[in-house]
């Protein structure tokens, strides 16, 4: 049968400290001798050994630290019925030697941080090595004076290999110098190597450790701030988190000599634990001065840490001013006034918006020389962001006078611009009377989302010049003159470009299914207002072009899962963005006809633009079914694309075999229960050494098996439920004739019937072996073997493996039961 790893449910165990040894007798004084193997037995799951063998010594009993069974070596005569009679359903009772002890114990530490107490940590070892489960810890505490430190601690059961211990001792001598000794052991005694360690028990703790030096604090210089930033220390050195920081700041580097000097910066920090980044934002400091900075952290003992690093860095302030004006132009003038145009610049440079503009107007020439000498002409412009058209009207001038105007832009923190180009002009004789021509050819041009409004811009007078500016009016009945004021404006609209351009403005958030009216009126700067223009009308465009169906749906298996991918097609044919996707199965070919009985997949992903490449996996699926998959596409209107083309896959089939098995090996020893050889292995995977395969063949041949001669040697067994890639997987074979040398080989199946190459090809053969132990050399088996195969050497007997056919003759004629079925290993 198949042996699971099986793991023993470890029970709390009650030892007192003192000593810290087993009084369970079960040291055997020699090996190869009948024995339990504690990692094997499975303790309250099973004691079929006591249940249902019953020893005719009593020398198998009941561990009640574990409840596993162990033999006690006092009572046991070696007669190994357990072996010979009774077939352990864990084949946890052998004879084979236990010759590894457990592992080193790793990752061991002792520490006293709290009074009178010791946490001790590390990886539990295993019973061989660093496999199964340890039988049990041996722990000591001693003084300088080398006696017992007392202690009421109960020494657990171990836990599995690599599992975390933890342990937490109590009511230990405070202020005392402790050397802590650990040993793991096997069931026979076999122990790891020792750890030690030197541990001070804490008594009144006092906390002498300061907060580590922080080494990389880092100063960046900014406009309006400084930013500091550091990996946080803890409160002792770099463990924990430490109660506070001084953070200080000086015009020089800043040293031990002089931290008392430099001036506390008014910040309040909460410490993160150590090893987060800290960062503080330092505003109330003068501008364009180089600073120094440095940081000490404390714990909550007021323990300070070492200085750390000192960079440097300023508030440099805004210092770049907004870029000049150079398109300043005077667009139409009148007896009283005139119209400014301009491009508006940014706060820097060009980028921003600047806070506000100064306007001076004189009848001399404006120079860089006598612009501060010049008065202000008010102005309640508020700039727009930098690259918009700026206009202003310019009122109150004499009539025939000439002027010179320029401008000079301001930030938010008064840097100044430029002087800007200059504009001049003279203002006319007569009152301008005539108003801006009215719009005649504008047109409405509607899309689904939006009305776009196009005219010619007229001029300031007739269609000439500059107008002022536009007023824009949209209803849902035809607009008059009379309705005029009963009408929406319109708000955001252009500038007034020269006469005879084109201008254009986007009217949004409308509704479908309704017509708008449009209508325009100008002024110019002497506030005389055009004529309303012709009226435009339209409604949205209803959105009745579906998406483009999809046409280059492709799909791609793998072993698991099908890979979907197409080209995203658009709101309206190939253009936009679709709404939304309706990806189906079938195991069918899908149609029209069969669309709705098809499979509706989850969690599809959004359209992407138009054109751009898109994929879905599908990964529930059956192995050797053809899938076929389908997708129509659908835009924020409702409207359904036809279906796309319609791919088809199934699953790629595995091809892949387990790993050759090349650790095939026979245990020898006495066996478990007669005829029956032993054999122990590497599992492999399904894939390689990926996974877990689905069963194992193991062949016998009376000759080495190999790839040639696989199919002819005899089908030994099939292995049902291996174990993942790596583990070691064990396995009984019974009956196996006796005296007969057989070779065994092993091949690897996955769920799909792909064979690993054959294994390597061990040989084992089943005789008879006295046991040394219960032998006193009576000589009754040697006169009963036709082969000649007993030897005998006075005191005890010994069999000839090579001549021994197994035959068993010698075995009723032993008195002490000392001759047992043994496998030979090749």
């Amino acid at each position: 049968r198949m042996r699971k790893n099986l793991l023993v449910a470890p029970l709390t165990l009650i030892l007192i400290l003192t000593g810290c040894t087993d009084s369970v007798k079960k040291v055997l004084q020699y090996d190869n001798l009948v024995r339990i193997e504690y990692s094997s037995c499975v303790g309250a799951g099973c004691h079929e050994c006591i249940l249902e063998f019953s020893c005719p010594v009593g020398a198998i009993v009941i561990d009640p630290r574990t409840t596993t069974t162990y033999i006690d070596t006092e009572k046991c005569i070696q007669c190994l019925r357990c072996l010979s009679t009774f077939n352990c359903p864990e084949a946890a009772i052998t004879t084979l030697m236990d010759v590894t002890p457990p592992g080193a114990i790793a990752g061991f530490t002792a520490v006293s941080d709290t009074l009178g107490e010791l946490l001790i940590s590390f990886l539990a070892p295993g019973d061989d090595g660093d496999r199964g489960m340890a039988f049990r810890y041996e722990l000591q505490l001693k003084n300088q004076d080398n006696e017992d430190v007392p202690c009421d601690f109960e020494v657990p059961v171990p836990f599995s290999a690599g599992e975390q211990e933890t342990w937490q001792l109590t009511g230990l001598p405070a202020d005392e110098l402790v050397t802590v000794v650990l040993k793991a052991f096997d069931e026979i005694d076999h122990p790891s190597p020792a750890v030690t360690r030197d541990v001070l028990i804490t008594g009144m703790y006092v906390d002498d450790i300061p907060p580590a030096a922080v080494e990389n604090l880092a100063a960046f210089s900014g406009v309006e701030h400084i930013i500091l930033n550091w990996t946080a220390p803890g409160d002792d050195g770099n463990e924990g988190t430490a109660t506070g920081y001084e953070l200080r700041y000086h015009t020089q580097s800043i040293n031990m000599d002089n931290w008392d000097y430099a001036q506390n910066l008014a910040v309040e920090i909460i410490p993160a634990p150590a090893g987060s980044v800290e960062e503080v934002t330092v505003t109330d400091l003068p501008l364009l001065i180089d600073f120094f900075f440095a940081v000490r952290a404390f714990d909550e003992e007021n323990n300070y840490a070492p200085l750390s690093n000192s960079p440097q860095a300023m508030i440099t302030g805004d210092i770049t001013a907004p870029a000049a004006i150079t398109d300043l132009i005077i667009s139409a003038v009148s007896p009283s006034s005139m119209l400014l145009l301009w491009t508006a610049v940014g706060d820097d440079g060009m980028t921003g918006t600047a806070d506000q503009y100064i306007i001076k107007v004189s009848e001399e020439e404006i120079t860089a020389s006598n612009w501060d000498f010049l008065p202000e002409y008010p102005n309640e412009v508020d700039p727009s962001i930098a690259g918009s058209q700026e206009n202003y009207n310019l009122e109150g001038l004499d009539q025939l006078t000439a002027y010179y105007v320029a401008i000079k832009v301001l930030d938010e923190v008064q840097n100044q611009s430029p002087l800007s180009n200059i504009a001049y002009d003279i203002t006319s004789d007569t009152p301008d009377e005539t108003p801006p021509s009215p719009v005649t050819d504008l047109e409405a041009e509607a899309s689904e989302t939006e009305i776009i409004l196009t005219w010619t811009a007229p001029g300031d007078d007739g269609m000439e010049g500059t107008a002022y500016q536009y007023d824009l009016r949209r209803d849902t009945q035809f607009i008059t003159e009379d309705t005029w004021d009963q009408t929406l404006s319109l708000s955001g609209l252009p500038l007034p470009a020269p006469a005879g351009e084109a201008q254009e403005f986007s009217d949004t958030g409308l509704e479908p299914g309704i017509t708008y009216y449009y209508a325009l009126k100008t002024c110019d700067d002497a506030g005389n207002i055009s004529g309303i223009s012709n009226i435009a009308q339209n409604e949205l465009v209803l959105d009745e072009t579906p998406p483009a169906a999809i046409d280059d749906l492709v799909s791609e298996a793998s072993e698991t899962e099908i890979l979907l991918s197409w080209t995203a097609p658009g709101d309206d044919g190939m253009e936009g963005i679709a709404s939304m996707y309706d990806i189906r199965r079938s195991t069918q070919f899908l149609t029209d006809d069969n669309w709705e009985e098809a499979q509706i997949l989850p969690d599809i992903p959004p359209p992407l633009m138009a054109g751009e490449t898109q994929e879905f996996t599908d990964n529930d699926l059956d192995a050797g079914t053809m899938y076929y998959y389908g997708i129509k596409s659908m835009d924020d209107a409702g409207n359904v694309s036809d279906l796309s083309n319609v791919t088809q896959n199934s699953l790629a089939q595995d091809t892949t075999p387990p790993d050759i098995i090349t650790d095939l090996q026979v245990v020898e020893g006495y066996v478990s229960s007669y005829y029956t050889i032993q054999f122990w292995w590497t599992a492999p995977g399904d894939d390689g050494n990926e996974g877990t395969a689905s069963y194992y063949e193991l062949r016998q041949s009376t000759g080495p098996i190999n790839a040639s001669n696989w199919d002819n040697a005899d089908v030994a067994a099939l292995i049902m439920d291996p174990e993942p890639a790596g583990n070691m997987e064990i396995f009984n074979l019974y009956p196996v004739q006796e005296g007969v040398v057989y070779y065994f080989a092993l091949k690897a199946y996955d769920e799909n019937d792909n064979a690993s190459d054959v294994s390597n090809s061990p040989a084992g053969k089943i005789i008879y072996q006295i046991n040394a132990g219960p032998c006193n050399g009576c000589g009754n088996c040697v006169n009963q073997c036709d082969q000649d195969a007993i030897t005998d050497h006075g005191n005890w007997a010994s069999i000839n493996p090579q001549l021994c056919i197994g035959c068993g003759d010698c075995v009723n004629y032993c008195p002490r039961n000392a001759i047992h079925m043994y496998v030979i290993a090749y």
